[in-house]
């Protein structure tokens, strides 16, 4: 649901979705890797720098939080672009 409301434009919605997921299923890995992009998203960088690193805590061998944790801090390095 919350993928589905984030594809709508509706990111308040989602992170609410996921903010409630996450607290009633703490070792859920794929709430917490969503979570993290959505507060990415939001604007959010510390919280979702903690949601990812939790859930690479929770399970050191999937990708995809791991990987989402790299975008992360690659694009808080990011400066301008220049030419």
């Amino acid at each position: 649901m919350a993928v589905a409301l984030e594809k709508l434009g509706r990111r308040g919605e989602a992170l609410q979705v996921l903010q409630g997921l996450a607290a009633a299923h703490r070792e859920e890995v794929r709430v917490l890797n969503n979570l993290g992009i959505i507060q990415k998203r939001q604007g959010l960088t510390a919280e979702a720098r903690v949601s990812l690193e939790q859930a690479i805590a929770l399970a050191t061998d999937c990708f995809f939080p791991v990987y989402n944790l790299g975008v992360h801090l690659a694009s808080l390095n990011a400066g301008p672009a220049t030419d």
